[in-house]
């Protein structure tokens, strides 16, 4: 199993907002590998921070998990975003 990608993020994330209709969202990606955040992760996360915005739901961090640790994507990134 690689890592997800962006259209897959964000069809979990349609499906959960409809199905759920959250006031916020806390999210982590799983994968293998190292803990370094990657391109692939950025991109995930701007699908997140984007479908959020879009859908109305306060995205309130971004986790990336991997065998070894769990690290948060830096708040900057999402309030850039």
């Amino acid at each position: 199993m690689g890592s997800p990608t962006p259209e897959q993020v964000r069809f979990v994330l349609d499906k959960v907002v409809a199905d759920l209709r959250p006031p916020a969202l806390v999210l982590a990606l799983g994968r293998m590998g190292s803990p370094l955040f990657t391109d692939d992760d950025r991109a995930c996360h701007q699908a997140v921070v984007d479908g959020c915005r879009e859908l109305g739901v306060n995205l309130l961090a971004t986790y990336v998990v991997t065998g070894n640790a769990v690290r948060e994507l830096p708040d900057h990134l999402r309030i850039a975003s």
